[in-house]
């Protein structure tokens, strides 16, 4: 081939990679990480994570947006716009409240750049369960007999509940009683609906206080259906 064809053939391959990938400034956020795993300590109620990134493009980013998956997550950012060499960090509040085992929650990230105009960071959370409350639904069919039905609260070894109380409910359709198996270690919650000509509902909140002070909160539905 001799060189004139030759410097066809490369401008041609060149002009190619071009249209294929045109280059428009360099612009991208590099993280850290967009995966954060923690273990929440026990009594928490809500887990923090950090997602560091850096501008390493030549070109300035504008973050337009952070939005959490789920109303239990809130996502903070101290400045949207970021030029080259800039630093940022998005922080991800998880208020779990009442959950219970590994839980997950996701934050969107949606900036003005094009090459990566959308991502995601993900928090995994690994939530100790001290207690154990099953079952979670007591359910009645419209027009049965009226009856009792239980849920078994068990604390998990190594701890014992030093009191567990019913939040008050101001429902009409429900009476409920907590009733000792073992003392420290097991209750029984008896729900009973007072008719089942139609439908209601509760959310029964309990209490539960170990023998360290801490508090842990359940939830039971009952439901006439």
């Amino acid at each position: 081939m001799n060189k004139r064809r030759w410097l066809t053939v490369r401008r041609s391959v060149l002009l190619i990679i071009a249209l294929l990938f045109p280059v428009t400034g360099l612009a991208g956020l590099q993280w850290e990480t967009r995966e954060v795993r923690l273990a929440a300590p026990l009594g928490t109620r809500e887990a923090i994570a950090w997602f560091p990134f850096k501008n390493t493009g030549t070109t300035a980013i504008t973050v337009l947006d952070v939005l959490p998956t789920c109303d239990c997550t809130a996502a903070e950012l101290a400045t949207r716009n970021y030029g080259p060499g800039e630093s940022g960090t998005v922080k991800a509040v998880f208020a779990f409240g009442d959950r219970v085992g590994p839980q997950q929650t996701v934050v969107e990230v949606i900036t003005n750049d094009p090459a990566v105009p959308r991502t995601y960071l993900t928090l995994w959370v690994a939530i100790p369960e001290v207690m154990a409350c099953r079952p979670t639904l007591l359910l009645w069919t419209r027009g049965e007999e009226v009856t009792e039905q239980s849920a078994l609260v068990t604390s998990l070894e190594p701890h014992r509940i030093a009191a567990l109380t019913l939040e008050p409910s101001d429902s009409r359709d429900f009476v409920a009683r907590i009733e000792p198996v073992e003392a420290g270690k097991q209750y029984r919650i008896v729900v009973r609906p007072l008719a089942t000509a139609t439908t209601a509902r509760i959310r029964l909140r309990c209490i539960a206080r170990l023998d360290g002070g801490t508090e842990h909160p359940l939830a039971i539905q009952a439901m006439v259906q």
